[in-house]
């Protein structure tokens, strides 16, 4: 997202944004994140520094990620509002230790308050397989060119509050190569 769509408003469709990289921006920009935090919206900021306005203000930054912060090792835990921000120790170029907070942030983030509720963890292996959760099914896609068995052990605790549930929690699917596999909720 850049300035001009948090500017329109879809942040509200989000429950976590990460902040990847950028010390310049729209006044505007850090304002409506600022709203979006307090509202209950999760942050995810690098060790990038502050963030300044395009007018040089950094005040603003500050209000999200304040200078002292500190908390939970290796990542920081800021509470705004009925948000938070979670600073990260790995710098914005740091791309592996960013994906790892990020998928850290994503399904354990009830770690970081009770009020916050976890992704479904819907695939945690590194296995040549991309998963989707749609409203009605989750997709399993073999981008590989072998067919792929994957064991799929899904957290009961994921799906409790949900009105469609997966049939089984825990079963292999094989799928082909090149090709999607879907599993139905009911």
């Amino acid at each position: 997202m850049d300035e001009f769509l948090i500017r329109d408003g879809p942040l509200s469709n989000y429950r976590v944004l990460v902040w990847v990289d950028g010390n310049v921006t729209e006044r505007f920009a850090i304002e409506k994140v600022i709203d979006w935090v307090k509202s209950g919206g999760v942050l995810l900021v690098p060790d990038l520094g502050d963030v300044e306005t395009v007018e040089g203000d950094k005040r603003l930054w500050r209000t999200l990620v304040p200078e002292n912060l500190s908390g939970a090792v290796p990542l920081g835990v800021y509470t705004l509002g009925k948000g938070a921000v979670i600073r990260m120790l790995a710098k914005p170029n740091d791309y592996p230790a960013i994906i790892d907070a990020v998928v850290r942030v994503a399904y354990y983030l009830s770690e970081y308050g009770s009020r916050f509720r976890n992704a479904p963890l819907i695939d945690d292996a590194d296995d040549g397989i991309v998963a989707t959760l749609l409203p009605d099914r989750i997709l399993y896609f073999n981008g590989t060119d072998k067919e792929i068995i994957k064991h799929i052990r899904l957290r009961p605790e994921d799906w409790v509050s949900r009105s469609k549930k997966p049939k089984k929690l825990e079963f292999d699917l094989a799928i082909g190569p090149h090709s999607i596999e879907a599993v139905m909720l009911e």
